[in-house]
């Protein structure tokens, strides 16, 4: 199962998003509108988004988390785990532990996290961003996840920054200018000519 999630808008204080199903066919199917915390190039722990790429999903069957979705949402529906993200990094490299899919309403809801939901307040003018009926989003989105995992399936989502550039275009547009007999690099502060 491939998964994508477009990061559309960012705040200081918040990242909006949606959640899709990647078909075979490239066709996407919606889940969720998703709140994250901000971009920041450095991780601040509890406040920072994660960085835009390719990551598998697994179940998580220990923590914090599972022992209160257990009791939540009973152990029928919950008990394979949560839904983690695997080897995390941020923007700068820094190593992020226990990024999970679940449920709440802003950017305070998450520590690194996707949060979930079924509606979703323009983050430009609500601060920390706002998702509705996150619950209610949750009991439909995870168990399409779950029940693909349980039958042996790889779950990959595929991170998008569609709020920033991405790093080649960052170089391409803002770091490298052509100048006359070469190119000129803000990011080392050099002149490249041309022979």
């Amino acid at each position: 199962m491939n998964l994508e999630l477009l990061r559309f808008s960012s705040t200081e204080d918040s990242t909006s998003g949606i959640l899709s199903i990647v078909n075979d066919d490239g066709s996407k199917e919606f889940l969720a509108y998703t709140i994250e915390d901000p971009y920041r190039e450095k991780k601040i722990k509890h406040i920072t988004r994660f960085a835009d790429g390719r990551y598998q999903i697994k179940f998580r069957a220990v923590g914090g988390f599972q022992s209160r979705y257990l009791k939540r949402y009973g152990a029928e529906f919950h008990s394979a785990g949560m839904l983690e993200l695997q080897d995390v990094t941020g923007y700068s490299g820094a190593e992020y532990s226990f990024v999970l899919l679940h449920a709440g309403n802003n950017a305070k809801s998450s520590s690194g996290c996707i949060i979930l939901g079924d509606n979703q307040t323009n983050n430009q003018i609500k601060e920390f961003g706002w998702v509705g009926s996150s619950r209610n989003n949750y009991l439909r989105t995870y168990p399409i996840i779950r029940d693909a995992l349980l039958k042996g399936d790889e779950v990959w989502l595929d991170v998008i920054d569609h709020d920033r550039p991405t790093e080649k275009e960052y170089k391409t547009q803002d770091d490298i200018i052509n100048v006359g007999g070469g190119i000129f690099c803000r990011q080392c502060d050099t002149k490249f000519t041309i022979e």
